[in-house]
């Protein structure tokens, strides 16, 4: 589309330019305006694709599948990105366990915020199911897998684990 923005936007210019000559033969005009068009294309299409760079990505079709779950997708999207990583591929569980980590940081940070709410654990779920796109479904089965699993007890021990670090280096 943008590059026939700027065909056009040259034609026009060449038109613009071509009246006047219509009543003068010089051909060093031509050439002028030949070099001119062409330079002016040239410009309009780097500005086109510097400023379309990276959305290839997001085009249906390519990496994105409407009919695929939410927790799939995010799935996959995690290992695309570990997959450009030099690390090995997370395995479901894995995945599960981030989004269990990130849904009791959230329940945990809005309790903190607001001491005397109740409702944190269905703030945290309304934060997770709109970032990663559940459905409602996908949601109960994942609350259902967490507790089998014992997601969020693993999650609450990576957390405390992760701050009981100790900085203090032994001689």
């Amino acid at each position: 589309m943008g590059v026939f923005i700027a065909v056009i936007i040259i034609l026009v210019l060449i038109l613009y330019a071509i009246k006047d000559l219509l009543a003068e033969k010089d051909l060093s005009l031509w050439i002028n305006i030949a070099l001119t068009a062409l330079v002016l294309f040239t410009v309009i299409l780097s500005i086109f694709m510097i400023l379309h760079k990276g959305t290839r990505e997001n085009l249906p079709g390519e990496g994105y599948d409407k009919n695929k779950p939410a927790a799939t997708e995010a799935a996959d999207k995690n290992k695309q990105n570990s997959a450009t990583a030099p690390e090995q591929e997370q395995s479901d569980e894995e995945v599960l366990l981030e989004i269990a980590e990130e849904y009791v940081l959230i329940e945990d940070d809005y309790q903190k915020r607001n001491p005397e709410a109740t409702d944190a654990g269905e703030v945290a779920s309304n934060y997770i199911k709109q970032k990663y796109q559940f459905t409602d479904e996908e949601w109960d089965n994942f609350m259902k897998q967490a507790e089998e699993k014992q997601l969020f007890d693993k999650a609450r021990q990576k957390i405390n684990a992760d701050h009981d670090i100790d900085y203090l280096i032994a001689k």
